[in-house]
This record gives C-alpha cells, structure tokens and sequence, in this order.
C-alpha cells in the first residue's frame, strides 16, 4: 500500500470554495452569544464590511439579574420543568430528544394551580434556546 505524499505548503493557504447556495448560504449567524464575544466579532467583521445586519434594532439586551414581580394570574407558578413531565414536552416537539438530555439542560416553566405545565422552555448547551413551548 503507498504512502501519502504530505502536501505542499501552499495547499494549506488554498482558497475555501464558496458555498454552494441553498442551504448553504455564505453567513454566518449568531444568538445568544456575550456582549464581549459579539464585540470581538463585529471589530474583526466591520473593516470588511462584513457585518451587515448590526443595529440596536437587532440586539435585544434582557438583564438577568434584580427582581422580578410575577405576572402571573393568581395560583400560577414559575419553576424549573418537573422531572415527570418530560414526557409532555418530548411528545409535544418536531425536535427528537432524550428526557436524559433534556433533564440536563437549564429550564423554566409555568405550572398552573395542579402543577401542571402550561409552558416551558429550556436553554441548549451553546445558550440558544432549544425549546420554547407557549
């Protein structure tokens, strides 16, 4: 059997072909990412005019810290998604997952007056959303 030949430095400096089109498109898309990541992007992206979408009209800042008054109707509750109902959010998603996986995922859900679920959403790995049921 032949060896491979290592390949020649200016094979490591070849151009990325360009995206082949639907759903290939050549962008890049961020969410939920940090202010400081989302800064380090936009001072490398804007000399090249790179960033084309960036204005306070896309960025929706939410701060996550201080009080909150609950704007629930009375006997309503917020809390993490029960372990035991699970189930109900596997069946009601497009989305294939474990209930391991889910259970290890940050969540929030609104439980009426039984502890029933009326919504949920959990928060992926990365940061992004990865379910929201309303």
């Amino acid at each position: 059997m032949p060896t491979p030949k290592p390949q020649s430095s200016s094979s490591a400096t070849a151009a990325v072909p360009a995206a082949p089109g639907w759903p290939f498109l050549p962008l890049l898309k961020f969410g939920c990412i940090s202010t400081h990541l989302a800064d380090a992007i936009t001072s490398v992206a804007r000399p090249f005019d790179a960033v084309k979408h960036d204005t306070n009209w896309t960025h929706f800042n939410i701060p996550l810290a201080g009080p909150h008054a609950s704007p629930l109707p009375e006997g309503f509750k917020i809390a993490p998604v029960p372990r035991e109902q699970l189930g109900l959010v596997i069946a009601t998603s497009g989305i294939p997952r474990e209930a391991e996986t889910l259970q290890g995922l940050p969540s929030v859900a609104i439980l009426d007056e039984g502890g029933e679920m009326v919504a949920w959403a959990f928060v992926d790995v990365d940061g992004s959303l990865a379910t929201l049921f309303v």
